[in-house]
């Protein structure tokens, strides 16, 4: 005789489910990866947090930035982004980052990729519970263009099978470049205090 399921204990199960990846999810979502944007083709990314503690089952050395462009690499375009690192967590530098153009399929479309590449496999496991910290320069070929001040999206750690399919590690931000000011400027600057001060010790005297 065939079992006829109760809708209300499958929604229930469902409920909890919900509830629990909830829960949970502080756990995985722990990254934070803020892209200052230079340019159109240049940003200064920046890492703060921790991973969290869930391990995805296989290849876990690399994170996975997704949607980070808004005139994503050609089609079947993968090319080192990567210009200069001294982004890490723990005791494992970051040392690759690429870019996946819209032609290669499934997850990775639009999605910047980046991880350790020691040129044996296996490649590094990046360590879990490690405070993030330093910065990565990444530089997009002419004509590709990351996404506009203020966007947002997720970040994953892990692939199986080509694909990203990962625990949710996080988020990143795009956030406007941050002013310095110019060596004219603060030249300036110390000068007029300078004159100022001076004034002020005659007016004393």
């Amino acid at each position: 005789m065939a079992r006829v399921s109760n809708p209300f204990k499958v929604w229930l199960q469902s409920v909890l489910g919900a509830v629990a990846f909830t829960v949970c999810l502080p756990a995985l979502a722990d990254v934070k990866l803020t892209l200052e944007r230079l340019s159109d083709t240049q940003v200064i990314l920046s890492g703060s947090g921790e991973m969290g503690a869930v391990l995805p089952p296989e290849n876990v050395h690399s994170l996975y930035l997704q949607d980070p462009f808004t005139n994503a690499p050609a089609a079947l375009s993968v090319h080192s982004i990567l210009e200069d690192s001294e982004l890490h967590t723990g005791d494992f530098y970051f040392n690759f980052a690429n870019a996946a153009g819209s032609g290669i399929g499934g997850a990775f479309n639009n999605t910047i990729y980046m991880g350790r590449d020691i040129g044996v496999l296996p490649f590094p496991t990046m360590p879990s519970g490690e405070p993030f910290g330093g910065t990565m320069f990444l530089e997009l070929n002419p004509g590709e263009s990351f996404a506009p001040i203020g966007a947002t999206g997720v970040v994953y750690w892990g692939t199986t099978n080509g694909n990203v399919s990962g625990v949710l590690s996080g988020s990143w931000e795009m956030v406007a470049p941050t002013l310095v000011p110019e060596s004219s400027s603060i030249v300036l600057m110390a000068a007029g205090l300078g004159l100022l001060l001076a004034f002020r010790g005659r007016r004393r005297g």
